[in-house]
């Protein structure tokens, strides 16, 4: 499936961020309410956990792992649509490649069909790529 990854590592970010979340913001903001509360009263005490757990929870290595890697992941193809340098629906252009027998889809992974012209783009340098992609510009 086209972004299998990302779509996994967000939902166990959050599966395991809920979880962790859970627990170390019950802990530490009934921790962090139970001494204020002591020092500055019940209501103190209160306000003190009701702000800390959250922060707590949010601030859980496992949830920020997920979503990290998914904004990391939605950015970097924003830059790249944006340049031009890749379509939005990249799942869809490597499938329209696919069909048209330019590369070969085996499991996940694509490559070039022809060895000539793997070669060929392998052996492009910088300055040959950036007169490629100023020509289809045109």
């Amino acid at each position: 499936m086209p972004n299998q990854g990302i779509k996994k590592s967000l939902q166990n970010g959050l599966i395991f961020g809920l979880i962790a979340g859970l627990f170390f913001g019950l802990t530490f903001g009934l921790g962090d309410g139970l001494i204020f509360g002591l020092t500055f009263g019940l209501i103190g005490g209160l306000i003190c956990g009701e702000q800390d757990g959250p922060i707590f929870a949010l601030s859980s290595n496992d949830t920020k792992g997920g979503l990290t890697a998914a904004i990391e992941h939605f950015i970097l193809r924003s830059c790249l649509t944006k340049n031009g340098d890749t379509p939005w629906n990249y799942a869809q252009f490597l499938e329209h490649a696919a069909r048209h027998r330019f590369i070969q889809r085996t499991g996940g992974r694509y490559r070039f069909v022809h060895d000539l012209l793997r070669q060929h783009f392998a052996q492009m340098t910088p300055q040959q790529q950036v007169v490629l992609t100023q020509t289809n510009e045109r």
